[in-house]
């Protein structure tokens, strides 16, 4: 609630309201447009006061300095519903969507410089004129800015999935929801959706734990800068399914592994080590015959492999030789955005984009000789004639296309084929986009299914045949978020 002191909850009519108040106003929440609409001066809540309501008017009375003071607002003037419903009120850093059972509706997860997490959803079946994201919930927590998400599957079935999300930001502090959701046979609705905060995680921890040092008798402070959260990759434990490994990079130039335990509700630091004291921008772990390994990309422009180890309480991360060397030389400086697709059972397919403007397509191979793993690069693939800026989004899809976006608001489609693992683009076109400052792009993909009734009548017979086709239509929807968003319908 945007209010310091929630007063009383009250319905009028098929609106849903809380009042309270805000440092020195008295404040009307209305629950359904997500809004304030009022806000009155009247020196704060330590006083007595009323508040009722009609169709005409909202009357509050107050008293102040041993007076009694009667406020009247108009009816007409104060429920003036929104044009568009907003969504953050600054920056977006990060969107993901939440897998669910849906066909026709995509619920999508947003954080930015706001501090709050947003849950929201796209209904595909509205006309293309009324396509935008609606919001359902709010969910504050963060003390700052919410840099990177990563969303784990729990279970998905017909009739309900639920998930876990782990957020973070600015503050070293890592948080972890548990977001539900239930289908609906008469329609989606945002009561089909719950969302639950488990756990809060500072790295540090709370001010008082961090800023004070006693050293014996003497009070020392922590004169070190806060450690910010760039990326956080989550999978669950292939040795223990009740828990879920957790790889977060961070702004320190360290990789950390959490392990978190579902049935306890722990959180709990594993491992970390330090990277060349190089900010690590973005993480990505996935199995491969067992075995658990780790991507890293930082603002040196150099990609690394890492195979994570853990066996009786013992916990390593060791690097992996690429092409005999420690590591690959991608770009000249930092790493923003990437994609892996998995084209077979041995051979990825990893694109990324960075500041200095390059694009880059890759093609590598993992093998495990007597349990030794090695990576191979296959084939490559790079321009930097594309964008202008630093490119912030890269997605690719399955049939083919690859999309970026970067901070020259332009989003360029790429057409790319791997022959035998070599990797060949063509470019195919480019759009201007309307949004300052893009922080990346996420895909949305809905199915829907149409009937077409064909009819016929024979020469002959005068005969009436009557055929019904049922077709599969899939739509693609792209989001591209910065300062605002922008839906684009493939």
């Amino acid at each position: 609630m945007p209010m310091d002191w929630v007063s009383k909850p009250l319905i009028h009519g098929n609106n849903y309201y809380v009042l309270g108040f805000k440092e020195e106003d008295f404040v009307i929440f209305n629950v359904t447009f997500n809004r304030i609409f009022v806000k009155i001066p009247c020196g704060g809540g330590h006083r007595s006061w009323d508040c009722v309501m009609n169709d005409k008017f909202v009357k509050f009375v107050y008293i102040q300095k041993k007076q009694v003071h009667v406020v009247e607002v108009p009816v007409d003037v104060m429920f003036v519903p929104p044009i568009l419903t907003g969504i953050h009120t600054k920056e977006i850093y990060c969107m993901k969507v939440l897998p669910t059972p849906l066909k026709t509706i995509s619920v999508l997860l947003s954080g930015g410089e706001d501090c709050t997490l947003h849950v929201s959803y796209v209904n595909h079946e509205t006309s293309e004129s009324e396509i935008n994201l609606k919001n359902i919930q709010i969910l504050d927590g963060h003390l700052s800015s919410i840099r990177c998400m990563s969303i784990l599957e729990l279970t998905i079935n017909e009739n309900s999935s639920k998930h876990l999300v782990f957020s973070g930001g600015g503050r070293a502090q890592l948080k972890i929801w548990e977001v539900a959701v239930k289908t609906n046979k008469d329609g989606f609705s945002k009561e089909d959706v719950s969302c639950k905060d488990l756990l809060s995680h500072m790295l540090h921890g709370p001010d008082k734990e961090r800023n004070k040092i006693r050293i014996g008798k003497e009070l020392m402070y922590n004169a070190d800068p806060e450690t910010r959260l760039m990326d956080i990759s989550s999978m669950k434990n292939p040795e223990d399914g009740d828990s879920i490994l957790v790889f977060v990079a961070c702004s320190d130039g360290y990789l950390r592994a959490f392990r978190y335990d579902i049935n306890l509700n722990e959180l709990k630091l594993i491992h970390e080590f330090s990277y060349k004291n190089r900010c690590i921008l973005k993480v990505h772990s996935f199995v491969y015959e067992t075995k658990v390994f780790i991507i890293t990309l930082a603002t040196d422009g150099q990609l690394n492999f890492w195979i994570f180890e853990m066996s009786n309480n013992t916990v390593q991360i060791q690097q992996i030789a690429t092409n005999e060397r420690d590591s690959v030389k991608l770009h000249e400086s930092g790493i923003n955005s990437f994609d892996m697709k998995c084209l077979n059972s041995s051979v990825y397919l990893l694109s990324t984009g960075g500041d200095d403007n390059c694009l880059n397509l890759l093609t590598f191979t993992i093998k495990l000789k007597e349990n030794v793993p090695s990576v191979q690069i296959v084939s490559s693939w790079h321009t930097a004639s594309t964008h202008y800026a630093q490119i912030t989004g890269i997605k690719m899809l399955d049939d083919g296309k690859l999309y970026s976006v970067g901070a020259d608001q332009k989003l360029v489609v790429h057409k790319y084929s791997c022959d035998k693992s070599k990797v060949q683009v063509e470019f195919l076109e480019e759009h201007t986009l309307s949004i300052p400052d893009i922080q990346g792009i996420t895909f949305c993909e809905s199915q829907k299914y149409v009937l077409h009734l064909h009819l016929t009548i024979t020469m002959k017979t005068h005969i009436l045949i009557a055929a019904i086709y049922c077709f599969r239509s899939i739509t693609n929807l792209f989001c591209i978020f910065g300062k605002g968003f922008q839906l684009l319908k493939n």
